[in-house]
């Protein structure tokens, strides 16, 4: 996922986080005037590197940590809320109560007790993948929610009606009903937040 952000600052749109124009420096200096049209957006620091390319280069991390928790908190939140909307009856109440427990609790609170838990990270592939966690378990319960209130306008369609009529039980494999499971999980996942259902 870095190499596109690297290409980028290595000659790309943008110069090397790390190049500096040792013979040039004296008779420039640092502090370049920004300009969007020229090799230094953002202009450069007293050392003459780029700013932007610095940016770039130190947020690489942040963007991975912030990605990775937002797509496992989707998967795991549709998996969880998807199941709940369409079976509805025990499980549902399950999840309900699991998903509120979590959002009952202060997401900062919840964060720094789930750092404290996991440790100090020793690494960057460490802190990554600890605040990465941390951040995932906080987006879970949001996103169970949201699947589940998504996917209740098309549990009761008709193409699920009938199907739960003519006695196919979804989730088999080989068998017509995982069908409309799928269909389900595909017009949840195109419908937007917010959106008219």
């Amino acid at each position: 996922m870095t190499a596109p952000w690297a290409r980028y600052c290595s000659g790309g749109c943008a110069a090397s986080p790390n190049y500096q124009n040792a013979t040039g420096s004296i008779d420039t200096g640092g502090y370049a005037t920004p300009d969007l049209f020229s090799r230094h957006p953002l202009g450069t620091n007293d050392f003459g590197l780029d700013l932007l390319a610095r940016s770039i280069h130190g947020a690489r991390e942040s963007l991975l940590t912030c990605t990775g928790a937002a797509l496992v908190g989707l998967l795991i939140g549709c998996a969880l809320g998807i199941p709940a909307a369409y079976y509805r009856g025990a499980l549902d109440r399950v999840i309900g109560v699991f998903a509120d427990v979590l959002l009952s609790i202060p997401a900062l609170l919840m964060l720094f007790a789930l750092i404290t838990i996991v440790g100090t990270a020793k690494t960057v592939t460490q802190a990554v993948v600890k605040v990465g966690g941390a951040l995932a378990i906080i987006a879970i319960p949001v996103m169970t929610r949201l699947a589940r209130a998504n996917s209740l306008p098309f549990i009761e369609r008709d193409f699920v009606l009938v199907s739960h009529a003519l006695g196919y039980p979804p989730g088999r494999t080989g068998n017509p009903g995982a069908d409309v499971a799928a269909e389900v999980v595909a017009r949840t996942r195109r419908q937007p937040v917010g959106g008219k259902h």
